[in-house]
Formats: C-alpha cells, structure tokens, sequence
C-alpha cells in the first residue's frame, strides 16, 4: 500500500468521525466500559472459578 493510499483512507476515516455528533461520545464512552467490564468479569468467571464445570464429567463405567 502506497504512501499517499494511507493518507487518503486516514482522511476517509477522520471525515466519518466528524460527522458523528459530539452528543454520541458520552454514549460511546459508557458503552466501551460496559463491554469492557463485562468481559472482565466473563474472563474472571470462566478462568478462576473453582466451582465452575467447564469439561463434561466422565462417566462411570457400570
């Protein structure tokens, strides 16, 4: 990809940014810290909770 290609597609981005109104970024803001937390506490929950079965149980043989 060319110099002038980067610059070009950077401007495009800029130019949709703008026009986002400024009373979204609140939103956005929160919005990113509730996904943000909620993973946190998913990864928490599946990585260090002894008490969680994440493999199926083996069976008994009869």
């Amino acid at each position: 990809m060319s110099s002038s290609t980067n610059k070009q597609s950077s401007k495009n981005i800029y130019s949709h940014l703008r026009r986002i109104p400024l009373e979204l970024y609140p939103l956005a803001a929160v919005l990113l810290v509730g996904f943000g937390a909620a993973t946190y506490q998913l990864g928490n929950k599946l990585f260090f909770d002894p008490s969680l079965r994440r493999y199926p149980s083996k069976k008994s043989e009869h």
